[in-house]
């Protein structure tokens, strides 16, 4: 069950608020040289995470799947996003085509299932106000496609990410594959049954002694 208490953590609460408030955590971890405390599910899709530094609350990571939001929606509400990414690199498939979206300058990052406006929104994070610069030195450095995206994508413009556009075009080479196959066969059955007919005529035009 998600701890729905998370939004009474606030940023730089103490850690005594936060086991106060939300109970003990189902387990932590270290990131970046933060505490990280995770709530409500074993899932690491449907928990939410408080991140600590030196015992105070520096980030907050909830899951809103389920919740019907929208990209469009926080758009509405920030404005569009500073940059937009995938989250993966097109070594790894991604049939969700998880993308982020980062309102630095007002400590949001976002995750939706796809690219466009109309594409659910299934995690939030709230740290505090950075630069884009700053955002990527810190949270969004272990962002793997972070140093690779140099230009915001085009929200609502529903153009493959990179991980689908290589499955596209593998697919296509094995379809091109599988025709040449199939033409090579083709080919040598026809010259076989010539070949065949060749022999057969010649075979009937052989006097009898």
């Amino acid at each position: 069950m998600i701890n729905n208490n998370l939004d009474l953590i606030q940023l730089n609460d103490d850690y005594s608020k936060v086991i106060e408030v939300l109970g003990e955590p189902l387990g932590k971890m270290e990131f970046n040289e933060n505490d990280v405390y995770r709530y409500g599910s074993q899932s690491s899709l449907r928990a939410n995470f408080v991140y600590l530094k030196d015992g105070k609350v520096v980030a907050k990571s909830v899951s809103i799947q389920g919740d019907d939001k929208t990209l469009e929606m926080f758009i509405q509400k920030y404005g569009a996003p500073a940059k937009s990414f995938p989250k993966y690199t097109e070594n790894r498939h991604d049939s969700f085509s998880t993308t982020m979206h980062v309102w630095p300058d007002k400590g949001i990052e976002l995750t939706t299932f796809g690219f466009s406006q109309s594409n659910t929104a299934v995690r939030i994070k709230e740290f505090a106000p950075l630069s884009l610069d700053e955002y990527f030195q810190s949270w969004g450095k272990n962002e793997i496609n972070n140093s690779q995206t140099e230009t915001t994508a085009v929200i609502g413009t529903p153009t493959p990410t990179p991980s689908i556009s290589a499955s596209i075009m593998n697919n296509k080479l094995l379809v091109a594959a599988i025709a040449f196959s199939a033409l090579g066969l083709a080919l040598l059955f026809i010259l076989s049954y010539k070949f065949f007919l060749k022999r057969k005529r010649e075979t009937n035009a052989i006097p009898s002694s």
